[in-house]
């Protein structure tokens, strides 16, 4: 570098020299959807780009999608049980969404739960969605762990967590907080932090609902934000079947020949427009609460109460400690605590354990109702989805009988509330 002096000479200026006089400090940041990187003159920051991607062309592929439908019971029997049916939203639906949406990293996503047995296609399904990166997946710990560094999240939004999440985290954690996070502290060891913008992708796969910590302690509001951050998908044996009839060449080229990435991109294309169109705070949104509902239901306190109601309800016994109304059960948070010591007499359990317990498997209803001649109780309603999910879960009894039984107890308590109110009329008319 040089410079013209005053007496028109031409002076070598030293790059330091001109640093320190007329340079200042930027900021460093990183993109996620960012391809090139590039300095911001509004912010004086340098912008780094985000994580690499293959050179992949958005292409359909029939098998990957007959794959898809095989997972999902797309061509299922329309027939299929009631319970599958209050149990999961649209899952081929879901899934494609899921796949549209995820190289669209300024918006958050729910996460993808793929749950079932082993050669169904799960660990496929993360190998190939993973090739969109040039550096494929990252571990959960590389992206949210508290004391380590996260500088993976740089070259992959995909965080893959197989089987289980590691020893001290909490998952309605990483799905309340991490999920909806969209700039994060971007640390690298050596080196400058900074901030890295965008949100990450949460893929889990596993062979059960085990994956996800039942002991942790839900609110109400834990069981909601858990139940929306999910998009949990049963596989279905099909997909199995599907697979095995493709053969070992077929199978691996959806990975090797990107054949899952190539549609993955295909249905962004397709399908994120009118995603994005909906305006939710989520690209994919989800009802399906089965896991936050295994996670509430999974307590001691819970398990003991629900096994003492259902088979209370089922085999049609005269209780005044619980109230059928309409399809519906109502519970009274004492009475509960001596019900669930009767199950589990070694049961620690208090009254304000049990109301925890209650409010995170109820409506959010809580009411005051008077059950015969008792006095007036304030009662909780068990949210008919989670005692669904409970019975699906335990197989202690079929949700449709339970539905069945509460019916007819509330008939019947109907009948009795008349016949009292009836009888104390005739007697002021006496």
């Amino acid at each position: 570098m040089s410079k013209i002096t005053d007496d028109g000479d031409v002076k070598a200026v030293p790059l330091k020299t001109l640093v320190q006089k007329y340079g200042r400090q930027a900021a460093t940041r990183i993109e996620l959807w960012c391809e090139r990187a590039y300095f911001s003159v509004d912010d004086s920051a340098l912008v780094l780009a985000g994580p690499a991607r293959n050179p992949i062309k958005p292409k359909y592929d029939a098998q990957v999608d007959a794959w898809l439908r095989a997972m999902t019971g797309r061509d299922e029997n329309p027939n299929k049980r009631e319970a599958e049916k209050r149990t999961s939203d649209d899952d081929f639906d879901t899934i494609c969404d899921w796949l549209a949406s995820v190289v669209e990293t300024q918006h958050p996503l729910a996460a993808l739960y793929l749950q079932g047995e082993k050669d169904h296609g799960k660990g496929l399904f993360a190998s190939g969605v993973a090739k969109i990166w040039r550096s494929g997946w990252i571990g959960i710990e590389d992206a949210f762990h508290k004391s380590g560094f996260n500088s993976l999240l740089a070259e992959s939004p995909l965080v893959w967590v197989d089987e289980a999440f590691p020893d001290g985290m909490k998952p309605s954690d990483i799905l309340r907080r991490g999920l909806a996070q969209r700039e994060h502290t971007f640390t690298r060891k050596h080196r400058d932090s900074g901030k890295l913008l965008g949100c990450v992708r949460v893929l889990i796969t596993a062979n059960n609902s085990d994956v996800i910590d039942r002991n942790e302690r839900l609110t109400k509001e834990d069981h909601d934000a858990v139940a929306t951050r999910y998009a949990h998908i049963m596989v279905r044996q099909a997909a199995y079947t599907y697979l095995q009839s493709l053969g070992p060449a077929a199978r691996a080229s959806f990975v090797d020949d990107c054949r899952i990435a190539g549609h993955t991109l295909w249905l962004h294309e397709q399908r994120f427009a009118s995603l994005h169109k909906r305006g939710a705070r989520f690209l994919v949104e989800t009802n399906n609460a089965r896991i936050a509902n295994l996670m509430v239901t999974s307590k001691p306190e819970a398990t003991a109460l629900l096994t003492s109601l259902v088979h209370s309800i089922v085999e049609n016994r005269k209780a005044d400690w619980y109230l059928a109304s309409g399809d519906t059960l109502w519970v009274n948070s004492v009475d509960a605590v001596s019900q669930a010591r009767l199950i589990d007499p070694s049961l620690r359990v208090t009254e304000s354990t049990m109301i925890r317990a209650l409010r995170a498997m109820s409506t959010g209803r809580r009411q005051t109702h008077r059950i015969k001649n008792k006095q007036p109780k304030k009662m909780w309603e068990l949210h008919p989805d989670v005692l669904a999910s409970w019975c699906d879960a335990t197989k202690i009894a079929d949700y449709e009988d339970v539905v069945a039984a509460i019916k007819v107890a509330a008939a019947a308590a109907a009948a009795a509330a008349a016949a009292e109110a009836k009888g104390q009329q005739n007697g002021r008319a006496d």
